[in-house]
């Protein structure tokens, strides 16, 4: 049996491997599956962003084995994810202070997807007890852990991007190429003529990231059929210059043009 110290510091260690491997697969299957394209990448980069999330999920872990009572920890570890998320979306991303009272309506909701790190966690540690009291095999632990671990990158496929959004990547990224090479404005691609200032501030070094917001876009547009998503494909250059481009229907003409 582990003692209570020595539960703590295996929950940290267990939570960390499990955000890492969630963290890990959640911001890199879109780089996997839109090779050469540059996506933007949340600050402060991918690798430390990576390292912050699982240094939570092991907080988590932790807390999560802090009580013997399982609903007590499971509630507290949820507590400190969804805390976590409420204050990195208002600070970090620069959301404004005004939506402070609509975060906290969100941030109770959210504590659900909080709760099956808790749950892997307490279910690791269990089985790693009975195994120690020799109660189970120690076949039966290691199984357990590799399943949990599984289930963390598996959960983070979903964040891989609908097929008609990484069209729409890949489109985008052509269209932006297309644009650099003209030689004046007259021979910019027809999305781009419209787009203030592109023949003047684009430049070679630039990101793309993908919004559903698009009203945030000053151009008028069809949308997209029944059962089809609306993306917003957002290209940001070195110097500060950005626009967008809304694909409505993959395949067609992007509508481009500047932010509000």
């Amino acid at each position: 049996m582990f003692t209570p110290r020595q539960q703590r510091k295996f929950g940290f260690i267990c939570g960390f491997v499990l955000g890492f491997v969630n963290s890990l697969v959640v911001n890199m299957i879109n780089h996997v599956f839109l090779p050469g394209i540059h996506l933007h990448e949340p600050w402060p980069g991918i690798f430390i962003f990576i390292l912050f999330n699982s240094l939570v999920a092991g907080s988590m872990g932790a807390i999560a084995l802090w009580t013997e009572d399982s609903f007590n920890g499971l509630l507290l570890s949820a507590l400190l994810g969804s805390g976590i998320n409420t204050i990195w979306s208002l600070i970090i991303k620069g959301q404004n202070p005004a939506t402070f009272f609509l975060m906290i309506l969100i941030f109770l909701p959210t504590l659900i997807f909080y709760f099956p790190l808790g749950i892997a966690v307490r279910w690791i540690a269990h089985q790693w007890n009975r195994a120690n009291s020799n109660l189970s095999s120690n076949s039966g632990k290691i199984i357990i852990t590799v399943i949990c671990i599984l289930l963390a990158g598996v959960s983070g496929v979903f964040s891989l991007y609908p097929a008609e959004s990484r069209l729409a990547f890949v489109t985008a990224d052509q269209l932006v190429q297309d644009g650099l090479k003209a030689k004046k404005p007259s021979e910019l691609p027809i999305p781009l003529k419209d787009v203030e200032g592109f023949y003047k501030y684009a430049q070679e070094n630039y990101t793309l990231d993908l919004s559903f917001e698009t009203d945030r876009l000053a151009v008028p547009f069809t949308p997209s059929e029944y059962g089809l998503i609306n993306s917003l494909i957002i290209i940001r250059f070195q110097n500060g210059y950005s626009f967008g481009c809304i694909f409505s229907t993959p395949g067609t003409i992007p509508v481009c043009g500047n932010f509000y």
